[in-house]
């Protein structure tokens, strides 16, 4: 009884340690020097705006910088360009941007998709993908 008392002490001891380190690393913001090469190479805009960040903000960066090979190349353009923009705004530029998104999320669905589809009319008309036709020769 002694032998399986000390066995599940040392068990024990060994979850909570284990459990604790993990802890420890969950309390502590990741460090720029602790991210891959493939995440520092996909968050490099931010790198001057590391120190900066929240545990939660770098948790998420790290998680898109993670799914970030598995989108089409399309769509890693997009992140790239948003990313770029994200790290150039101001402080009260990114205080108005998290502000209306809340406020957009905050939105019923219909009125979500509604506003999509004004934006993606107003974005294709500023941002025309093929030049105007060619006008005949007289």
């Amino acid at each position: 009884m002694a032998a399986r008392a000390r066995t599940a002490v040392a068990v024990l001891a060994l979850w909570l340690a284990l459990g604790g380190a993990a802890a420890a690393q969950g309390t502590d913001k990741p460090t720029w020097g602790a991210l891959t090469p493939a995440e520092r190479q996909v968050l490099a805009p931010l790198v001057h705006e590391w120190p900066q960040l929240s545990r939660d903000q770098r948790r998420h960066l790290i998680r898109a910088a993670d799914h970030y090979y598995k989108m089409k190349p399309a769509a890693q353009a997009r992140f790239q360009k948003r990313l770029h923009a994200w790290a150039t705004m101001s402080p009260e530029q990114r205080r108005v941007a998290r502000e209306n998104y809340l406020k957009y999320k905050a939105l019923p669905p219909k009125v979500q998709q509604s506003l999509r589809q004004k934006w993606a009319e107003q974005h294709r008309a500023s941002h025309p993908t093929q030049p105007p036709p060619s006008q005949p020769k007289q």
